[in-house]
């Protein structure tokens, strides 16, 4: 009985929703996006590279702000389980005087994204790479500020290496979120539920 109980127990709190913890970066030359973590390297100051971004928990979500100009971002992680890669879509404004030369500031009306300086209304392109695979279609050209947003989709656990690659000498921001992908309510259900059977098939 005491088993029953600790199965039941246990089973709801793996039904439970788990708090996510985000991480936010800012990188290179980008005026620093509000709180987040402004990241340089002492070498190339535009572009750190194979910045290492850490673990990315089961819970966890990592925003990164960047700029880019003919040059190449390397984002490194480790993470821990499935997670995908999206743009960030709201949440910051772009629509100041300039907004590459002056503070960005957070605005629910924001339309981030991947979005080139004026004068390159004409578009700017970026490859996006993910352990040396292209994404869809491979190069993004601006403006994306809304739409689909996925990058690349559902990715399994394990060590990789995000490379943009800036392809012109256009000035662009990007915005993109590492998301860990959370194992659906009913996964947890059902394991909680064969391990209280395996348990208690174990004391009979």
């Amino acid at each position: 009985m005491k088993t029953l109980i600790a199965s039941i127990a246990a089973t709801f709190v793996l039904a439970a929703p788990l708090s996510a913890a985000t991480f936010g970066y800012t990188e290179g030359l980008r005026h620093t996006v509000d709180d987040t973590t402004h990241i340089t390297s002492p070498d190339v100051p535009a572009s750190p590279p194979g910045f290492s971004l850490g673990t990315l928990g089961a819970d966890d979500v990592f925003n990164i702000h960047g700029r880019i100009v003919n040059s190449n971002d390397v984002y490194e992680f480790i993470a821990d389980s499935s997670f995908r890669i999206d743009w960030i879509f709201g949440g910051y404004d772009l629509e100041t005087e300039d907004p590459f030369d002056s503070e960005v500031r957070s605005d629910n009306n924001g339309i981030s994204g991947f979005v080139a300086r004026p004068e390159g209304a004409d578009g700017s392109d970026m490859a996006i790479f993910l352990n040396g695979v292209a994404a869809d279609g491979n190069n993004f050209m601006t403006n994306i500020t809304s739409g689909p947003s996925t990058i690349f989709g559902t990715q399994a656990a394990g060590t990789y290496t995000l490379l943009l690659s800036g392809i012109n000498q256009r000035d662009a921001l990007y915005d993109i979120r590492i998301s860990a992908v959370p194992l659906p309510a009913s996964s947890l259900l059902l394991l909680a539920g064969l391990g209280g059977l395996a348990a208690m098939r174990r004391r009979k």
